[in-house]
């Protein structure tokens, strides 16, 4: 018996297993270390919850996705441009690019002035009654740390009169929203940081201003 084994040569099947147990034994570390727990039923629920955002939108890929937060990043077929969504924004809704000068209520001010690779989206979502949603949105990269996009949006809120609320503030996200003196949501910026550079995520409604 022992002989067999020394003389044993893993074929082509023992490799790809290998592979396999590598892969999934380093998914489950990083989810086990982000949530204290593994759960194979999360992964795929969450793949369940979106399909129906990617039916919606089949001229749009996805490219990356962060963990724990509703932010991915997506190419438009049509234009091969990449670009920060966040799905809580229009998880049942439509989302297409158009020129930013099309996008009702979009200025110049509401987005940093070193911001660059700017894509603006107008978001055809049903309306169920529950209140504005949000209708255009702009993604933008910019050369700052995420707590200096989270200070230049808390002081554009702030001067249009808006009260901020804090969504989600951690390392792998900075979420705000915008609540008008009617208490109704009118903007909502969404801040992926890495070292000096910044993904941003604007999106806003008819009664922003």
């Amino acid at each position: 018996m022992w002989q067999k084994l020394l003389n044993y040569k893993p074929g082509s099947a023992f490799y790809i297993g290998v592979v396999l147990v590598l892969f999934f034994g380093t998914v489950f570390t990083m989810q086990y270390r982000t949530t204290g727990h593994v759960s194979l039923r999360d992964m795929v629920d969450r793949d369940a919850e979106l399909k129906p955002f990617w039916d919606r939108n089949p001229q749009l890929e996805l490219v990356d996705s962060y963990p724990h937060t509703s932010l991915v990043v997506v190419r438009d077929r049509s234009t091969n441009r990449t670009a920060m969504l966040d799905l809580a924004v229009g998880l049942d809704a439509q989302v297409r690019p158009l020129p930013c000068e099309h996008a009702s209520g979009f200025s110049a001010d509401i987005i940093p002035r070193n911001a660059g690779e700017r894509v603006c989206w107008i978001i055809d979502k049903p309306d169920t009654g529950a209140g504005d949603s949000f209708s255009y949105a702009a993604s933008f990269s910019a050369k700052a740390k995420d707590s200096e996009i989270e200070q230049f949006y808390r002081n554009l809120f702030a001067s249009r009169g808006d009260r901020v609320t804090v969504m989600q503030n951690s390392s792998r996200a900075i979420i705000l929203e915008a609540e008008n003196e009617d208490h109704d949501t009118v903007a909502r910026i969404s801040i992926r940081g890495i070292f000096d550079t910044s993904q941003g995520f604007l999106a806003w409604t008819k009664n922003f201003h």
